[in-house]
């Protein structure tokens, strides 16, 4: 049984509940905490707690972490029209998200960030050394460009690493043994509408989750993106950035990880990664995954987390 903590910046972009709902049906994985980052109401973490309820995983440890990032301290809150009927639950205190991600370290669980790494480098400030040797994953990282079929972000639009490059350099100067999922990478979880459509069949949960993914849809214009890259399909619905995360953090066989010796540098405001065989830190990357097989893995644990509450 593998011991897993969730650090989400729940409730914007619907990545994180799609995540969220996997994890909870993956089979043989010990969720023993949750954090949210950026929360600066609560609100992120009611949402949480609304799906715990609504799955009956009210004993799972849920916290509201960091309100704002160490970098910016702008408020960034969650999208009100998705959560509009939950409840905040605040922390009552700022060392209590630490305390509920403590409690999962010295139960030597994964460490998974699919937001900004605010609690993470938080973590490390307070309880400097438990990170010792832990196993730390995080959606986020630029290190070679997108493949040419696909669309050409750039590290600027990696939010996860640029909304708090404080933090991430607080982490990468721990002593965690960190696994990145890069941006480029993690871009080829793609899922169509056809996957929404059997997300929409597999629950009261998964229909809530389908209505997020088909407005996140229409915000971000997928379906154009799909039409014009021929890495992606014409069908596109989203790309599943935190889900592929969570799931390489369980130690999913169907990724690729490559060590590579990473320096992480700042050029004009923006994080880079260049691989030092010198003076960098050594990191496992994900060069790729089977996508297949993602989708697979990942409907099928939807719709199981459901069918067990």
């Amino acid at each position: 049984m593998l011991n897993f903590h969730l650090d989400t910046d729940f409730g914007g972009d619907p990545d994180d509940f799609e995540a969220l709902l996997m994890l909870l049906g993956l089979p043989d994985v010990n969720v023993t905490g949750i954090t949210t980052v950026l929360d600066n109401d609560g609100l992120r973490a009611g949402a949480v707690r609304r799906v715990l309820e609504d799955l009956g995983r009210t004993d799972i440890p849920l916290c509201a972490g960091a309100r704002v990032g160490l970098t910016k301290r702008e408020v960034a809150g969650p999208r009100t029209d998705f959560w509009s009927d939950v409840t905040p639950l605040p922390a009552n205190t700022p060392g209590e998200s630490i305390a509920t991600i403590e409690r999962s370290m010295w139960m030597h669980s994964v460490f998974t960030l699919i937001g900004p790494f605010t609690n993470g480098a938080m973590f490390e400030r307070v309880r400097g050394g438990l990170l010792r040797e832990r196993h730390v994953v995080h959606m986020g990282g630029f290190i070679h460009p997108p493949a040419a079929n696909m669309p050409q972000w750039t590290a600027a639009d990696d939010f996860n690493v640029q909304w708090d490059t404080c933090a991430l350099e607080e982490l990468y100067k721990s002593f965690a043994d960190i696994t990145m999922v890069p941006l480029p990478v993690a871009m080829h979880a793609w899922v169509t509408t056809s996957d929404v459509e059997r997300i929409e069949c597999s629950g009261p949960l998964g229909k809530r989750l389908a209505d997020q993914m088909r407005a996140w849809a229409n915000d971000m214009h997928w379906s154009e993106i799909g039409q014009a890259h021929v890495g992606l399909p014409d069908n596109l619905a989203g790309i599943m950035w935190d889900p592929v995360t969570v799931l390489i953090a369980t130690g999913w066989e169907g990724a690729t990880i490559e060590r590579m010796s990473l320096m992480p540098y700042i050029q004009d405001g923006i994080i880079h990664f260049e691989i030092d065989e010198a003076e960098g830190r050594p990191v496992d990357v994900v060069t790729a995954f089977d996508n297949a097989a993602f989708r697979d893995t990942f409907l099928t644990a939807i719709e199981r987390a459901q069918a067990n509450s």
